[in-house]
């Protein structure tokens, strides 16, 4: 699930993909292009985010999923900004440890 990070939200906001439970990474630890694994507080249980900026915008999107496994789609993400498919996306396959 990637969602669009809103200009007014100071924090970064993401869901957990098995309870829907909103949570903000307040303090932000989240690296670009590192998936983190992030324990949800509504579930207690583990899932994946990734974070990736367009290099034509800037535009900050991030995609959570249950198992990092699933990021391996990044590189067909297209900008929530500009709409384009960023080099930055392409290229984060390649950058990524998928593990």
């Amino acid at each position: 699930m990637v969602e669009k990070l809103e200009a007014h939200v100071s924090a970064l906001q993401f869901q957990c993909p098995r309870c829907a439970q909103l949570h903000c990474d307040d303090y932000e630890v989240l690296d670009v292009r590192v998936p983190s694994e992030w324990r949800c507080s509504g579930c207690e249980r583990l899932f994946t985010i990734l974070l990736t900026e367009c290099d034509y915008c800037a535009a900050e999107a991030v995609e959570v999923a249950m198992a990092i496994s699933e990021l391996a789609r990044v590189k067909t993400l297209h900008c929530p900004g500009c709409g384009r498919r960023s080099a930055q996306h392409e290229e984060a396959q390649a950058d990524i440890d998928f593990g």
